[in-house]
């Protein structure tokens, strides 16, 4: 995957935005814990990219052209003896679980090695909705005729779903507290290059330093 590819916004600002804004909501970093590691690990220079989440969605990646070959040849045996209904379902959750599939890695891929939040949290969103009930379904329901092929690809996917999740949302928290804490160092940077002069108008109002970096000639 080229970095061309991978520098994309395929996300619209709105989007992002709101993704941004339910990420800081949930992984954001305790008061507490917020400056823990400022003494011993400059931001800049940490890496918080998952190895194990990176590591699954690899195999995740290699192992899914099988899983989808595997289910429609399976699907093929035992069209017949299916009920009406439930071959509308498995198609249905058969074509929209293929098309997500490929939009989660690739957002899985970009939010993790360019450490972007919205585009890991849209991630872990399509993880839980719709990929795990649709999995669940096709792996706990009897009523589908689950051949002995399909039951053992389901639980190689379902394990993968697991620990993408999991590392996923260790990620996630990672990344943001990084952000989060380089956000904050930004402002003694900005500090530092202040006049004398305007110090005391720092400390006496938070956001001069913010607001004279978006107004430079004020």
């Amino acid at each position: 995957m080229s970095s061309s590819i991978l520098d994309t916004q395929i996300l619209s600002p709105n989007v992002r935005n709101t993704l941004t804004s339910i990420s800081n909501r949930i992984f954001s970093p305790s008061e507490a814990s917020k400056y823990d590691n400022l003494k011993n690990v400059l931001p800049g220079n940490t890496v918080s990219t998952n190895l194990p989440l990176q590591m699954a969605m690899y195999f995740n990646a290699f192992f899914f052209p099988w899983w989808i070959i595997s289910i429609c040849v399976m699907l093929t045996i035992k069209y017949t003896y299916l009920d009406p209904t439930y071959r509308v379902i498995l198609i249905a959750i058969l074509v929209i679980f293929s098309l997500v599939e490929g939009i989660r890695l690739f957002l899985g891929f970009v939010g993790n090695l360019q450490e972007k939040v919205p585009e890991l949290f849209g991630f872990l969103l399509l993880t839980i909705v719709p990929q795990v009930p649709f999995l669940l379904f096709l792996l706990l329901n009897e009523f589908t005729i689950i051949l002995p092929l399909e039951r053992a690809v389901h639980i190689v996917q379902a394990v993968l779903l697991l620990i993408e999740l999991i590392s996923g949302s260790v990620a996630a928290k990672a990344i943001t507290r990084q952000q989060a804490t380089k956000f904050h160092l930004q402002q003694f940077v900005d500090l530092e290059h202040l006049p004398s002069d305007n110090v005391q108008e720092v400390y006496a109002n938070p956001g001069a330093t913010l607001l004279r970096r978006q107004n430079p000639r004020a």
